[in-house]
């Protein structure tokens, strides 16, 4: 049959390292007009959309191309896909932050009663280090039914033209990727999403709430192939899409207060990986001050970063002097913006506490018992 080709589509970048955890995109972030056709991303919902993730300017086609899956057998992607609600995700194993989030956010949500079905779809940007055995993995800490996909470099390379998104770029001296070397991988940051008409019309950058995936999978799953010409390339069903549960868990945050300075909401998303993170929101209810560092059983180094975008590619960058806390205001530090990273963090489980020693210019040390939480609990 003849297949529709692939619409590009708007994308930010992500980056990760083995030993530098790198945590990208932020929940609302503009995103890049794609190019090609001239159509754009709206930055967040349009005013009068039914969706709660970023809608397309236009709806894109289910893209086509062909990789291999984790026992080695030819995946071809639109055939394989037709006509199911279908999330595509193109990310790495070792990414500590964006790539288990997205995943374990999925998982959480369609393992939920009355939730309709969708196949999960993930593409290895980094094929040197994702071996089917690391992935298998990494998938399995999340869904077992999740489709891995690997392949050449310019077989991904390929992927990721049909899907409309930037090619993922290692940061080593000649811009290839070593299997032991510590490098970043910047790829797409956001999962695409391609309801069961073959059509895309949201996409979920890193930084998406779980509530906003749960509230748009039962109107994408509705939205039935169907006979006839049809401008927008599918009909939404007028039958039930499913029950669904928007009861969110909840947990007690972290805080405690020294002086003027508060400390709230912190947490620590579960390590799937060898690094971490740490959430946190400081209030000042006084002067200036400085976070300068912190400091934690469950990492030998703590290092404060911010998130940078440069020409629709989004990097880290390390903050030697820390972070100023403004007088009389609040510093949020949270996923995709200005966060801190466990290097080397050991194995801690959620339910578990994280004693950790956050260290100010002015106000002085403070200690704090974080919370160790699932990785979907981190981003709300």
């Amino acid at each position: 049959m003849n297949r529709p080709r692939s619409h590009p589509l708007a994308s930010h970048a992500s980056a990760g390292r083995q030993r530098v955890v790198v945590i990208l995109a932020i929940a609302g972030l503009l995103l890049a007009a794609g190019c090609g056709s001239g159509d754009e991303v709206a930055a967040g919902n349009e005013p009068d959309s039914k969706y709660s993730g970023v809608v397309l300017g236009e709806p894109t086609n289910r893209p086509q191309f062909t990789l291999t899956d984790l026992d080695g057998n030819p995946f071809d992607f639109y055939e394989q896909t037709d006509g199911k609600l279908t999330f595509l995700f193109f990310g790495y194993t070792n990414c500590p932050d964006v790539c288990p989030v997205h995943m374990a956010q999925l998982s959480e949500i369609l393992a939920r009663p009355g939730m309709p079905s969708a196949k999960v779809v993930f593409v290895t940007a980094d094929p040197t280090r994702d071996t089917p055995k690391v992935m298998e993995k990494f998938l399995g800490n999340f869904d077992p039914e999740f489709i891995g996909l690997t392949g050449t470099e310019e077989e991904i390379r390929a992927a990721e033209k049909a899907a409309g998104i930037p090619p993922a770029q290692f940061d080593t001296e000649d811009g290839k990727p070593d299997p032991d070397g510590d490098y970043t991988v910047s790829h797409a940051g956001q999962v695409l999403a391609f309801a069961p008409d073959n059509r895309g019309y949201t996409v979920y950058p890193f930084g998406t709430r779980t509530s906003q995936y749960s509230d748009d999978i039962p109107l994408l799953a509705a939205i039935k192939p169907v006979t006839g010409s049809n401008p927008d390339g599918g009909s939404a069903s007028t039958g039930e899409a499913g029950a669904t549960s928007t009861t969110e868990p909840t947990t007690q945050w972290g805080g405690a207060t020294l002086g003027d300075l508060t400390i709230s909401d912190a947490r620590a998303p579960e390590p799937t990986g060898p690094n971490g993170a740490l959430y946190f929101t400081v209030t000042n209810e006084g002067a200036a001050d400085r976070l300068l560092g912190a400091t934690t059983q469950s990492s030998p180094d703590v290092q404060l970063h911010e998130t940078v975008e440069d020409g629709g590619a989004t990097s880290m960058k390390e903050l030697p002097d820390g972070v100023e806390v403004p007088a009389e205001g609040t510093v949020r530090l949270e996923p995709g913006g200005t966060h801190a990273m466990l290097m080397d963090v050991k194995r801690v489980e959620s339910g578990s506490m994280m004693p950790v020693t956050l260290t100010f210019e002015k106000a002085g040390e403070l200690n704090v018992l974080v919370p160790v939480v699932p990785v979907t609990e981190a981003t709300r």
